[in-house]
């Protein structure tokens, strides 16, 4: 099925298009004029710190949604689903580590960056697309991949 075509952000003077309300860009700005200014100051009280304590204990012996349990489906809660793909990636960054550590040319990764002990032809090739030197001793560097 096709999708719907995207529609200009409803940001004033943003000209993006976006397949929701606002952009990316703007979505987030939108979010925090609303809860600084928009959402009632009471609602924001409530969710403090003693209620996430209260939260965090009810969690704790009801590790399940408890709508879908209702409807006879059985999931785990949010907090349950997102610490466990915490640990998934944490073991794909440790695996990825050790299958770095046999890296050539003095290359190693550490918390999933990339590290040279020095830098050589190859990585140089690898790595770099342009070197340009300016007056007054300015150095750019054009990588061949984007940040």
């Amino acid at each position: 099925m096709p999708r719907k075509p995207k529609k200009p952000c409803a940001y004033p003077g943003c000209p993006n298009l976006t397949e929701g309300r606002y952009c990316p860009e703007h979505q987030s700005k939108v979010n925090s004029e609303y809860e600084k200014y928009g959402r009632d100051p009471r609602t924001k009280k409530r969710y403090g710190r003693a209620w996430k304590r209260i939260r965090d204990k009810y969690v704790m012996e009801h590790p399940f949604c408890e709508l879908c349990f209702q409807r006879g489906i059985i999931v785990e809660t949010e907090e349950e689903r997102l610490n466990e793909k915490i640990r998934m990636q944490k073991e794909a960054v440790e695996k990825l580590e050790d299958e770095a550590d046999a890296m050539p040319n003095g290359l190693s990764v550490s918390m999933g960056e990339i590290q040279a002990d020095h830098l050589t032809r190859e990585l140089t090739e690898a790595f770099v697309d342009k070197v340009l030197v300016w007056p007054g001793q300015k150095i750019e560097i054009r990588w061949k991949f984007r940040k």
